[in-house]
């Protein structure tokens, strides 16, 4: 009973967030809450997106992991009309040689939707060729930001802080070839996004030191695992919040070109629902991160979440306990000694119970 109370007061938390958050609501219940094509990872995405599980996560993770204090998940709501700000990673491919017409097409799309863009580069081959620094000399030209990604689509989290402090340097170096400058005016931030989402105290240490905005998404549905471009059109709609950083991933031969067929759907609803396309940029410059408050607003929300898992597993431990003790030791108030006993006759008899993780023996002592 504590249990589905701590469960009830989690989603009326969740429900208190998304509405302090102005967060987009599910076109219908049904369409809101799950996939049309079903399968256990779609599931899975649309559960943490709906109850909008990233954004939440931020409040944890930034006071109580250091490697991701200075993280920004979203940025502040505010009385203007709501914002969100698309990003789009792997920039312009993972690996060299690489089909470019691909990514060359996305930026068309981004001018015909009328869509800003955050693009997250990796400075490798793909980026320096000519072909690769042409396309991102035309997303400078047309008001995209130009954001760090690293030097290779692989983890940073391991490096040394030397060794992380040079990658950034030189991934500069290399940008700075091919743009010009960067960044690319007063107002734009230098913005890191780092691979695979890992973060470590060195890496932190670097960016702080080199005035870096560090930047992971709240609103993804896992585009480079899940190929279904109608369900990350819907999911991503239902999934915002004002101040949202939305993350696509560029055209690649492992998931396809699923971000142009997804855009052309999930622009129009995100827009219907009164959000703004904006600038990552701009949209933390007037709004700042989240505040406070609403991050201890997450961490209530996680907790009583935590809490209530907690005491349902214990309940079922508890219950598994008294059912061992009562078919090894018998059940005193019947005079039952336990052998032979109507409940337990044998002791593998508990294995279907307990499941396969877990031993008899283990589950009765």
């Amino acid at each position: 009973a504590l249990a589905a109370s701590l469960l009830f007061c989690t989603v009326l938390l969740l429900d208190l967030a998304a509405h302090v958050d102005r967060c987009s609501p599910p076109d219908d219940v049904l369409g809101g809450l799950w996939p049309h094509n079903g399968g256990t990872t779609e599931w899975a995405w649309t559960f943490l997106l709906r109850f909008h599980i990233f954004r939440n996560l931020a409040a944890p993770l930034t006071i109580f992991v250091p490697a991701y204090r200075t993280m920004q998940f979203a940025a502040g709501s505010g009385s203007r009309a709501p914002r969100v700000a698309l990003t789009v990673d792997d920039v312009v491919s993972r690996r060299w040689p690489a089909n470019l017409t691909r990514f060359e097409a996305l930026l068309s799309q981004l001018e015909e939707l009328r869509v800003p863009a955050m693009f997250f580069v990796i400075a490798n081959d793909a980026a320096l060729s000519e072909g690769g620094a042409r396309l991102l000399r035309r997303a400078r030209g047309a008001g995209h930001e130009i954001g760090n990604h690293g030097l290779a689509d692989g983890f940073m989290s391991d490096m040394t802080e030397e060794e992380f402090d040079a990658s950034v340097a030189e991934w500069e170096r290399r940008i700075a070839e091919v743009l010009g400058a960067w960044p690319g005016s007063s107002g734009e931030r230098k913005w890191f996004r780092p691979p695979k989402g890992s973060m470590s105290s060195d890496m932190e240490r670097v960016l702080q030191r080199r005035g870096y905005s560090v930047s992971l998404p709240d609103a993804w549905s896992g585009d480079s695992t899940v190929v279904d471009p109608d369900f990350h059109a819907r999911a991503l709609s239902n999934g915002v919040c004002d101040g949202s950083v939305l993350l696509m991933h560029a055209p690649d031969d492992a998931w396809g070109d699923q971000i142009s067929h997804v855009l052309p759907t999930a622009v129009p609803l995100i827009r219907s629902k009164g959000f703004v396309f904006t600038g990552m940029s701009e949209m933390f410059t007037s709004a700042g991160g989240l505040s406070m408050w609403r991050l201890a607003l997450g961490v209530l929300t996680l907790a009583s979440l935590a809490l209530a898992i907690g005491l349902c597993t214990s309940g079922v431990l508890v219950y598994v306990r008294r059912r061992c003790s009562r078919a090894i030791g018998g059940d005193h108030a019947t005079g039952d000694d336990g052998v032979g006993s109507r409940q337990w006759r044998r002791m593998e008899d508990l294995q279907p119970f307990l499941g396969e993780s877990l031993s008899v023996q283990a589950g009765c002592e």
